[in-house]
């Protein structure tokens, strides 16, 4: 055993190293020859006539190197390198079919690089923080909105100070929305997003500034001066990338503030709010004052050494029990979930879903491939007889047939990773995709293993049944004329419907499930979302005031004579204003009937909004009974309230809500109207309790949103509103004016790009089913062509025989599809969660693909099966007979 271990381990060696024993070999020949040379000299022959001699004496060098060669067997790399330049000759001489299966390759590695590519991002790859593992999200679980999901200071505090089962534990301020503040500090003013942060935030996860330094305790304090850390992307777009930044004085607001430190380029807060770009980073303070502005934070707390998140997560409830009672805070009903999980929870099924895809896709390619690969098989029997006969041995021609296979898939997944690397450039710069961690999607060494892993395995997989096919047949009897080898055909044919019914079971899978996502897209298309968002445009204005009642009054006349000003312009249907959009931020207050005693647990939560005349015309919201705002509504008049069609029914049974009083924040207001319900979360998620509050009685808002309705084209309205805004106050910058239908498709952009995928892995599979169809029919015709002709001969008519044809292939993709629906219906189940309006078991879904694929069957029969017609059974049996 050990001789055979060692001529291994000799043989291996020789296989690697040929060029330097080649090199010894020559100069030992080149020896012994100068040593024949001087013999012959020696006996009076000439210096040519003594070199042939020695030569001739030696047998030849090249027949000596070649012999040494071949008893230490074909050196490895030249084994590959004949393999590789053979199988390139024979793809340059059939250009067509190269391409083709190239071009196959490189779609199907494509996306499913693209597709990992995400995955590993989302799913897979570690947070950019220190210890990520040990990171813990913390935030209440009474409903679905930011009020109901976010922390009040108070308990934030009683964590920090109580609480051993975190080594730290630090938050940031929600409720925020893009560009709400204006910086001046640059060569221009700019609109930035800014986010307040305790202390510790940036500790808790192990972020240091990239310049500068971070918030100290004393800039954390209620009242301190103003600091501000600086985004990587605000300090490379709006100063330069100066390294000078730290110490400048900026004004955020109004208000002087002062650059202590620039973030660096890895930290990314769409981790915490996917799609948010926020610019500036302030410090919040924990203190009386923002504990009284109720729930406002969403919680990150760092495990303690040997601590596990079931004891964090029973230790934060006990703390949240005692915190509650007595205190007079917001209920606190905490939800703990790793970092992790939290960032990529919501997307772990969609994602699983496409990876499923994925490999449904390269199933399907390997099958396509290797069925165009076993007509070229059939083809090349004969090359292979004569290699056999001339003494290879079935390793060595199954090692060159998997040569080709794999130069296409080579050349296939080199252009499949281009086209997955710009893929990932498009997913990184979609800012209407609302991904966490979409900025860090992107080819990197783990994704190009995974490509090159796919490149490999695809190779493999659709050559391995041609590769063991045409080298048993490659035997002494195919190399005489006319050898048929109607046994090996026959396998080979049967090899053939099976790839043909498993692409027909792949692209069935892929296309029931594309089926279900698209018809559920179109429900969530279909919903009525209460408001109207074509031919309407939002623009964020900010007066930049303060909440004093002088100001309050500044503020106030700013608006009047803004939506004065918008009102004017002639293409302006209607203007109002909103401190909240639709399917955007949005927060809840408690609202009870009068007369009814609340109860904490009983107490109804209510979307508030505060809003000015005329903004039901501008959103398109419907009132259905009483009133809208007016002017009248101020503080000098009764106080009134609007409320939707579901807080009607929940404060008042009978839902006849009109000149009831309702107690908002302790104030009576009179319900002087009754609003449809608006979907304000998700366009898939119902309506629930809304009330509006006039702009002119509620002091709560600062910034506002100004919605514009057109009675045409809205093309023209950006421009047209900014003009008007402009006229008012020229100095602040505007934000960017949005239209409502983005809105809208931005909330629905996670759902689209799931659909828009599958549908492509869908469209790719029909088409892949149609070609290998196609392939299947088209080979049998041919290698049955003989037998055809002698049929017709005997009597049998074209008509026929292209019905039995037919008939056989629907029998294929009937067992295809009988397959492919028991795996449609297991995905289908998979991927309920992703279902809106439609059941996984849905009938139409179902039906229309079995139509599709039935009539792809037949589609791609027709075509090869009419050659069935022009067969001439005298040609056929006078070359049977020759």
């Amino acid at each position: 055993m050990w001789a055979r271990l060692r001529g291994v381990v000799v043989r291996i060696r020789n296989w690697w190293h040929d060029e330097a024993e080649d090199r010894g070999l020559l100069d030992e020949l080149e020896t012994h020859i100068s040593l024949l040379e001087d013999r012959y000299r020696r006996r009076g022959h000439t210096d040519v006539e003594a070199r042939r001699l020695a030569r001739h004496a030696l047998g030849g060098t090249t027949q000596l190197r070649e012999a040494h060669r071949d008893a230490r067997g074909l050196p490895f790399a030249d084994a590959v390198a004949q393999d590789v330049r053979h199988a390139a000759r024979v793809l340059r001489k059939a250009p067509g079919f190269t391409a083709f299966v190239v071009l196959i390759v490189a779609l199907g590695i494509g996306m499913s690089t693209t597709i990992f590519s995400v995955v590993h991002a989302v799913l897979l790859r570690p947070l950019p923080f220190d210890d990520p593992v040990r990171l813990v999200w913390i935030e209440n679980d009474l409903g679905p909105t930011e009020s109901d999901r976010t922390i009040q200071v108070g308990h934030l505090i009683d964590l920090q100070r109580t609480s051993s089962t975190f080594s730290a534990v630090a938050g940031y301020e929600a409720l925020k929305r893009g560009g709400d503040h204006t910086l001046v500090g640059t060569d221009r003013a700019v609109r930035v997003t800014t986010v307040g942060v305790t202390r510790d935030f940036f500790p808790v996860l192990g972020v240091r500034p990239s310049i500068g330094r971070l918030f100290t305790a004393a800039e954390c304090e209620w009242n301190a001066p103003h600091v501000v850390l600086l985004s990587h992307a605000l300090w490379q777009r709006d100063f330069d990338a100066a390294p000078d930044v730290v110490g400048r004085s900026l004004t955020v607001d109004g208000a002087p503030s002062t650059v202590v430190g620039v973030l660096p380029a890895s930290f990314d807060f769409s981790i915490f709010e996917p799609g948010a770009r926020v610019d500036l980073f302030v410090p919040y303070p924990l203190s009386a004052e923002t504990n009284r502005r109720g729930n406002t934070m969403y919680l990150v707390g760092r495990l303690a050494p040997g601590t596990t998140l079931p004891a964090a997560r029973a230790a934060v409830q006990a703390l949240a029990s005692r915190s509650a009672a007595g205190t007079g805070r917001n209920r606190f009903l905490p939800r703990l979930t790793t970092l992790r999980d939290h960032v990529s929870g919501t997307y772990r099924l969609p994602l699983a879903v496409l990876a499923g895809g994925v490999a449904l896709v390269l199933g399907l390619v390997c099958a396509n491939v290797s069925s165009l690969l076993l007509v070229r098989a059939t083809a090349r029997r004969r090359e292979m007889a004569v290699r056999a006969s001339l003494g290879a041995g079935r390793g060595r021609l199954i090692r060159q047939a998997l040569t080709e296979p794999l130069l296409l898939s080579a050349a296939g997944g080199a252009l499949g990773t281009s086209l997955a690397t710009l893929g990932t450039r498009l997913l990184a710069r979609l800012e209407a995709l609302q991904l966490p961690l979409r900025h860090t999607v992107d080819v990197d060494p783990t994704v190009l293993t995974f490509a090159l892993l796919s490149t490999v395995a695809v190779g493999l997989g659709a050559g391995v049944l041609p590769a063991l096919r045409i080298t048993s047949s490659a035997r002494c009897p195919d190399l005489r004329e006319g050898a048929r080898g109607m046994s090996d055909d026959r396998r080979t044919l049967a090899t053939r419907h099976v790839l043909m019914a498993g692409e027909i079971a792949l692209a069935c899978i892929l296309l029931v499930g594309a089926g279900l996502l698209t018809r559920s897209f179109a429900r969530v298309l279909a919903i009525d979302l209460g408001f109207e968002p074509r031919d309407a445009i939002a623009l964020r204005v900010d007066p930049g005031l303060g909440y004093s009642d002088a100001e309050r009054t500044r503020q106030l006349m700013y608006f009047d004579e803004l939506l004065g000003h918008v009102r004017a312009v002639g293409d302006v249907e209607a203007a109002g204003l909103t401190d909240s959009l639709p399917l955007g931020h949005n927060r809840v207050w408690s609202v009870t009937a009068a007369g009814r005693v609340p109860q904490q647990e009983a107490t109804p939560n209510a979307y508030v909004h505060v809003v000015s005349e005329a903004y039901f015309r501008s959103m398109g919201i419907p009132l259905l009974r009483g009133r809208d705002f007016t002017t009248a509504d101020d503080r000098a008049g009764a106080r009134v309230i609007i409320v939707n069609e579901t807080l009607a029914r929940g404060l008042w049974p009978d839902g006849q809500a009109l000149h009831h009083t309702a107690i908002v924040g302790g104030i009576a207001r009179e319900v002087i109207g009754v609003a449809r319900d608006v979907r304000l979360v998700t366009p898939e998620r119902s309506a629930g309790p809304e009330m509006y509050l006039p702009v002119r009685q509620e002091p709560d808002y600062s910034a506002m949103y100004l919605v514009v309705r057109g009675n045409g084209s809205t093309s023209d309205m950006p421009a047209v509103v900014r003009q008007a805004v402009t006229r008012v106050d020229a100095s602040p910058p505007l934000s960017d004016v949005r239209f409502m239908q983005d809105v809208v498709d931005e909330a629905l952009s996670p759902r689209r790009l799931v659909v828009v995928l599958f549908a492509g892995f869908g469209g790719f599979a029909l088409a892949l089913a149609c070609l290998g169809v196609y392939g299947v029919v088209s080979y049998s015709i041919t290698w049955r062509s003989r037998e055809f002709g002698i049929r017709m001969a005997l009597g049998a008519s074209a008509r026929r025989l292209t019905r039995a044809v037919a008939w056989q292939t629907l029998r294929l993709a009937a067992t295809g599809l009988t397959v492919g629906l028991a795996g449609a219906w297991c995905l289908a189940y998979v991927m309920r969660g992703l279902l809106f309006g439609v059941t996984s078991t849905d009938p139409v879904t179902f039906g229309t693909v079995i139509v599709l694929l039935a009539g792809v069957a037949v589609g791609a029969t027709f075509l090869p099966a009419r050659r069935i017609s022009r067969i001439d059974p005298a040609v056929t049996l006078r070359d049977g007979a020759s």
